[in-house]
């Protein structure tokens, strides 16, 4: 039902959290000034972790990223989340596989090797068979918090990647510049 509403849903690996993201091609400023309406109602819902707009650095699109400790607290606000503007479906450019990598806060002295080591990833991500692109999303509020999101021709094509060696080297220096997670 949410896939119809162009809302990827789900509970992140190893996270006790539930997760929904939207795609937008609104300004992003205004898109902001809608989420925070919406998120000053779910604040009031024990159950909200929280509720961001996240900017591509390389294309005119934004998501918003809400998170909630139950999946039926998340499945209702995506139904608040689905009337947002200009909400697009990420997959329907040309179908295939997304993946979603959520909760980087990198440390503040290391942001701008996060953010160096991703355009080299990206590099590599370019070469991978089936790879078709691949954003960084920063945070609006808080530069620090980033996710990444990346679509495939198939699922296949993205297990290939992170069974790699260059995906396991990357991971592990993650670590060291990770305040979290």
């Amino acid at each position: 039902e949410l896939a119809g509403l162009d809302i990827y849903a789900g509970q992140p690996h190893g996270e006790d959290v539930y997760a929904t993201v939207l795609y937008s091609e609104a300004d992003t400023d205004e898109l902001f000034e809608e989420v925070k309406g919406l998120r000053a109602n779910f604040d009031h819902y024990g159950t909200h972790v929280k509720t961001a707009v996240y900017e591509a650095r390389e294309r005119d699109r934004s998501a918003v990223v809400s998170i909630w400790e139950t999946q039926s607290a998340a499945e209702t606000a995506a139904g608040f989340l689905s009337e947002l503007p200009d909400v697009v479906s990420r997959a329907g450019e040309e179908s295939g596989f997304g993946t979603m990598g959520m909760f980087y806060t990198v440390k503040p002295d290391h942001r701008d090797d996060f953010v160096r080591t991703f355009g080299t990833t990206t590099d590599l991500l370019e070469e991978m068979e089936g790879h078709q692109d691949t954003d960084l999303m920063v945070n609006l509020e808080d530069e620090n918090d980033m996710f990444i999101a990346s679509q495939w021709d198939a699922r296949e094509n993205a297990m290939a990647f992170f069974r790699s060696e260059e995906f396991t080297e990357t991971v592990l220096w993650g670590h060291a510049v990770l305040s979290d997670r």
